[in-house]
């Protein structure tokens, strides 16, 4: 077996780029006239059928892992998304908010909205949340090869050399789960990433091919509602590859398609950028998982094929790079410079994170784009390098070795055969894998992950009984986190989670102060109280302050302080000032580990505001007194919260949710202004005596002029006026030259 990185595997790397010269030389040479144009040919619909079969043929290795045969089990992230599923199933989103995870957030305002729709389809339709969501996490990871393999042929190429770049894709084994393969899912979670990389691969199909850009922008639109993010960067990439294409009718086609996505996405994202204060936005610390790669990276992929053949033998990696070799000879085509800009750009953003986060002038992008992302188009785009290098040196194989005129033969085929045969090479290894990663699912189920923490289904069965409050686990705490979140018991529980290791962590300040709670102290027990936590499960004995629940063997605990969604306290500090100055007073206090015990009190309460200038640190003495206040919470669906407050004194009553401007709030029935309090939640002032107070949630305050300029935008990018139409039409007809037709071989 050939190691990475020795000498043996860049002595053979080298041969075969020599040989690739060779056939290119003798090419040329036999090449005296060129051959007859001809344009892309059309299999029958059972050639066609036969090549599909054929392209989704390695996803036939997924079938261990499937569904059916694993049941409900969950991977990574992929069980935070099953309980938002089973959120939406149940509830519909009466108000628009999500309550699972912390303090809640809007729902598709900052995250994106199809996955979820379509788990709770899969739900209403007698699924349970967790199969909903392992399933479309297969389906999508099994039909990717398919859909590129369909975006390949439909553009033209020949269908045995879009079969071996749809094995290309199925075969990735990459380092880094963000990067594709099935570890995105299998290992990761990420059911958003891995349903929009099929959408993505069809939209850039209809782009390049289709007359109109209607599909292209349909398609797209669905591809951004699973995940903006990388859809963001498939459009910055798709932009660059028109340009350099040079042909202005494809040009205006994708400009139109992307107009028509941006204002898909300005209508349904537009909100929540709108709404990114304090506590909104990403953690800090989160390194490349936000910023991507260092460009040093690169090299080291190169060396070590990380990219795309970790821990095992490198042979798609040298694919890869044979066929950049051999399309930099065929520089001429439009294609082949379209797939190498569009590797130069999506591999610029995947390096360049850190290069933006170190300008201060660039920083905002990293609201928006999250460099990382790009890294999962380059398996795609190194495909389609593959795919063209085999289509386009098929003719140049047959014209080396047979010239023209003569009686064709297997030639024609012969890089594709090659192709296939080192994709084949993989497939041992491929199998190997994926069953390894069967036997550890079923591990998982076997040894069951609560191991240690008593009987799962007696926890479940309490989990499920579960009223008022929130549920907190420790993530430091191994134990408890591998149950609740790869055994799926979080999905027992009725009451919101207070700790989230995926969705709703970009609440990245609420995130960080919910993690502060210094379990195993005398003040746990009000820090949990600060953050509305009554219940807490623990592999640590837990003593002061609480209550087990369940048997003398059972981790879950009920804090003595019994605290809900709605709470009362004093504001006795004020923080003012600019949206960066108040996050950096914040992360340094959380650096200081002053946080918990200033930000985590629930009576000492501490304001923020956000005013322009520099932070101002007020402190607040008035009559107000919570000691003898009460609080009776009515539960109430997600995105409202309804209590009695009664006290002798004027009091702060603290709404335990996360602190969006969509919040509405009356004591009394009479409209009551919120307040931004630490850790990340909201709070009004009522005076002595006995008052109803009730919050709904009821949406972004922009949503409906941003849904209005969407459409607007929709219907002025997409709306054929006739005037502009023939217009352009005949524009068309007085710039086209010979040139544009892409298609065409010689």
């Amino acid at each position: 077996m050939i190691e990475p990185g020795s000498d043996a595997r860049v002595l053979c790397l080298a041969l075969a780029m020599i040989a690739v010269l060779l056939v290119a030389l003798g090419s040329r040479r036999a090449a005296a006239t060129p051959p007859p144009a001809r344009g892309p040919s059309r299999a029958p619909t059972r050639a066609r059928l036969a090549y599909a079969l054929l392209a989704v043929a390695p996803s036939a290795t997924l079938l261990p892992l499937a569904p059916w045969a694993l049941g409900a089990t969950a991977f990574g992230d992929g069980v935070t998304h099953a309980r938002v599923i089973a959120e939406i199933a149940a509830s519909g989103l009466p108000h628009g908010w999500i309550g699972s995870y912390l303090g809640g957030f809007p729902f598709a305002e900052h995250y994106p909205p199809l996955a979820w729709l379509l788990g709770a389809a899969l739900v209403a339709l007698g699924r349970s949340p967790l199969y909903a969501t392992h399933l479309l996490g297969f389906a999508a990871l099994a039909l990717t090869p398919l859909a590129f393999f369909w975006a390949t042929a439909r553009i033209g190429l020949r269908p045995l050399a879009c079969v071996a770049g749809a094995w290309f894709l199925a075969a990735l084994s990459p380092e880094s789960a963000f990067v594709g393969g099935y570890e995105s899912f299998f290992r990761l979670g990420l059911l958003s990433q891995v349903i929009a990389l099929p959408l993505l691969l069809v939209t850039a199909s209809l782009l390049v091919e289709g007359r109109s850009h209607h599909g292209a922008a349909l398609v797209g639109s669905l591809a951004v509602l699973a995940h903006p993010q990388l859809t963001l960067v498939f459009a910055l990439v798709a932009a660059i590859g028109a340009a350099i294409a040079r042909d202005r009718r494809a040009l205006w086609r994708v400009a139109r398609a992307l107009l028509t996505i941006g204002a898909v996405a300005l209508a349904v994202y537009g909100p929540g950028l709108l709404t990114m204060s304090v506590p909104f936005g990403w953690p800090s610390g989160l390194g490349y998982r936000h910023l991507g790669f260092r460009p040093e990276r690169a090299l080291a992929w190169l060396r070590d094929g990380g990219l795309l053949d970790a821990r095992r033998p490198i042979v798609l990696t040298d694919l890869a790079l044979l066929a950049l070799f051999t399309i930099a000879l065929l520089g001429r085509h439009r294609a082949a410079q379209v797939a190498l800009g569009a590797l130069g750009v999506a591999l610029a953003i995947a390096l360049g994170g850190y290069a933006i986060d170190g300008t201060p002038g660039l920083r905002w992008l990293l609201a928006v784009l999250q460099p990382l992302r790009a890294i999962t188009l380059v398996p795609a785009i190194l495909a389609l390098i593959v795919t063209l290098a085999i289509d386009r040196g098929a003719p140049h194989v047959e014209r080396a070795l047979l010239g023209h005129g003569r009686t064709r033969t297997i030639a024609p085929h012969a890089a594709t055969i090659l192709a296939t045969a080192c994709l084949a090479l993989m497939a041992p290894a491929l199998l190997e894998r994926r069953e390894s990663a069967r036997h550890g699912a079923a591990d998982v189920i076997a040894r069951t992950p609560c191991e240690g923490l008593g009987d799962p289904r007696a926890l479940a069965a309490s989990l499920a009984r579960l009223e008022g409050g929130r549920l907190y686990y420790a993530e430091a705490d191994a134990r408890s986190t591998l149950c609740l979140n790869d055994g799926a018991l979080q999905l027992a529980s009725r009451v919101p989670l207070a700790t989230s290791l995926a969705v709703g962590t970009h609440v990245g300040v609420e995130a960080e102060l919910f993690g502060l709670v210094p379990l195993g102290t005398p003040r746990a027990s009000a820090a949990l109280e600060a953050i509305g936590a009554r219940y807490v499960v623990s592999s640590a004995p837990l003593r002061e302050g609480f209550t087990r629940i369940g048997a003398t063997s059972s981790p879950l605990y009920e804090s003595d302080a019994r605290s809900g969604l709605v709470g009362v306290g004093c504001v006795r500090e004020r923080m003012a000032g600019s949206e960066r100055a108040l996050r950096a007073a914040i992360e340094d206090a959380i650096d200081a580990t002053r946080a918990a015990e200033r930000f985590l009190d629930p009576r000492r309460l501490v304001a923020w505001r956000t005013l322009d200038g520099p932070l101002a640190i007020e402190r607040v003495d008035d009559d107000c007194d919570a000691d003898d206040a009460r609080v009776e919470e009515r539960e109430r669906e997600p995105g409202a919260l309804e209590a009695s407050v009664t006290t002798s004194h004027p009091v702060d009553v603290v709404l335990r949710i996360t602190a969006h401007p969509g919040w509405r709030a009356s004591v009394d029935g009479v409209r009551a202004p919120l307040e931004r309090i630490a850790p990340g939640f909201l709070s009004l002032r009522v005076s002595p005596g006995r008052h109803r107070v009730e919050a709904r949630f009821e949406g972004a305050p922009h949503r409906l002029a941003l849904v209005v300029l969407g459409a607007l935008l929709v219907a002025l990018v997409n709306v054929p006026f006739p005037a502009r139409a023939r217009s352009s039409e005949r524009w068309y007809r007085l710039r086209r030259t010979p040139r544009i037709r892409e298609r065409t071989e010689e």
